[in-house]
C-alpha cells in the first residue's frame, strides 16, 4: 500500500473515488466516499460520517491508498490433481 503524505491528499483521493485506509497494531479501517458522506468499514464496525466529522476524528491519522489485489488464478493442473485424489 502506498503511504499518503497528508490529510488533504487523502481527502482528494476520497473525492476521486479511491479507498484509503489507516492501520495500527490493533485495527485497520477503510474509508470511501459516496454522495458526500464518508463510509467507514472496520472489522467490528461500519458507519457513515459527514465530511466535517471525518475531519474532526481522523485528521491526525496516517493514511494509505488501498489497492485491490487481483484474485488468484486457479491452476488447472492443481484442480485436476485434486479431483483425481477425491474420487479414489
Amino acid at each position: 500500500m502506498e503511504k499518503i503524505e497528508d490529510f488533504v491528499q487523502a481527502c482528494q483521493h476520497l473525492k476521486e473515488g479511491a479507498v484509503v485506509c489507516t492501520q495500527d497494531r490493533r485495527r485497520k479501517c477503510y474509508f470511501g466516499m459516496r454522495e458526500e458522506k464518508i463510509h467507514v468499514q472496520a472489522a467490528q464496525a461500519h458507519y457513515v460520517l459527514s465530511f466535517a466529522d471525518f475531519t474532526a476524528m481522523f485528521a491526525q491519522e496516517t493514511f494509505f491508498l488501498y489497492e485491490k489485489q487481483a484474485p488468484a488464478e486457479i491452476s488447472e493442473e492443481k484442480d485436476a490433481e485434486y479431483y483425481r485424489w477425491q474420487h479414489k
